[in-house]
């Protein structure tokens, strides 16, 4: 667990390149359906959600892989994370375009690196001090695919609400 700080810092690296990188798959792809499905497919906010929750579970499955001490409350830290990061982009993006009235795409990049920084300093407190979370293991692997789902169903069929649609 003494390497925990650099394979934290750099799965935080990995997600960041990998979520800024696959803001492009979608459009790359030739648009394809099924890439949408779990890259964002145009400017809402939901679908940017996914630059969040997607890296982040890739690269914790791969972080997982070379950790050498397992510990118990590893899956339920990574989900709290990326929802914290996704929390985080909601109330940032929404309070900053509220009062401004408009959007700033300087503002908005430097929302989904503070947003990520938010989710792996929580992921990284959480592990090292193997602080006991309430569900089982078992349960936070249901809520990530639940999420995963979601963020399926929603690309489909969007409410029509704020946060699915393109931003002003």
């Amino acid at each position: 667990m003494k390497n925990l700080k650099h394979l934290e810092l750099t799965c935080f690296i990995l997600a960041c390149i990998l979520g800024t990188i696959s803001h492009f798959f979608y459009d790359w792809s030739g648009q394809n359906y099924l890439i949408g499905l779990i890259f964002p497919k145009n400017e809402s906010t939901w679908e940017h959600l996914k630059l969040i929750f997607f890296p982040i579970l890739f690269v914790s499955v791969l972080e997982y892989l070379f950790m050498k001490v397992k510990t118990q409350n590893y899956i339920g830290a990574k989900l709290l994370s990326a929802l914290i990061g996704m929390i985080v982009t909601i109330i940032v993006f929404y309070t900053y375009q509220g009062i401004l009235g408009y959007n700033i795409e300087v503002v908005n990049i430097a929302i989904y690196f503070l947003a990520m920084s938010c989710a792996y300093l929580f992921s990284y407190h959480t592990i090292k001090k193997d602080i006991r979370l309430y569900f089982s293991e078992f349960a936070y692997y249901i809520y990530f695919w639940c999420i995963g789902l979601l963020f399926i169903c929603f690309s489909v069929f969007p409410p029509n609400i704020g946060l699915f649609q393109s931003p002003l």
